[in-house]
């Protein structure tokens, strides 16, 4: 119940964290289905160039889990992971920036795909932005409490 507790207090500040963590699982699962989606479209063709659509979808599942794995131990188990959080966002957010160039770069135009991800790229860095706040109100608060004994 306490973890559950402790999620709810959280959430509100960290939506787009938990948002962000739940599209790149969900990106990677649907790029991990066995419809070769690469093929399909010439949207993908730079992505492709870069690594394989089973690497991309191991790269995104994995980053997506990851992240999903320390939103939950945040404030529940440890207290200081506001840097592993943005430290996960500046690697999601290059994750995110590798795909928008990839869409903006393709020879279709007009893929609504490529201006998703971009936002999804402004999205991690307001994260990584949160992250910092987090970070630096707990040394402030810790120098704080320390002025105060």
């Amino acid at each position: 119940m306490v973890i559950v507790v402790q999620l709810v207090r959280h959430f509100s500040v960290r939506r787009f964290e938990w948002f962000m963590a739940c599209a790149l699982l969900w990106i990677g699962w649907a790029l991990y289905q066995p419809a070769d989606t690469f093929a399909r479209s010439p949207s993908y063709d730079i992505m492709a160039r870069w690594a394989s659509e089973e690497t991309w979808a191991y790269l995104l599942m994995g980053t997506g889990l990851l992240r999903i794995v320390v939103l939950v131990i945040n404030g529940v188990v440890l207290r200081r992971c506001a840097e592993i959080r943005a430290a996960l966002g500046v690697w999601s957010f290059s994750i995110a920036m590798m795909m928008a160039i990839g869409f903006h770069s393709a020879p279709v135009e007009g893929s609504m795909l490529a201006y998703l991800v971009t936002l999804m790229a402004l999205f991690e860095l307001s994260n990584v932005w949160t992250a910092f706040l987090d970070a630096h109100d707990r040394r402030v608060a810790r120098q704080h409490a320390h002025d105060t004994r």
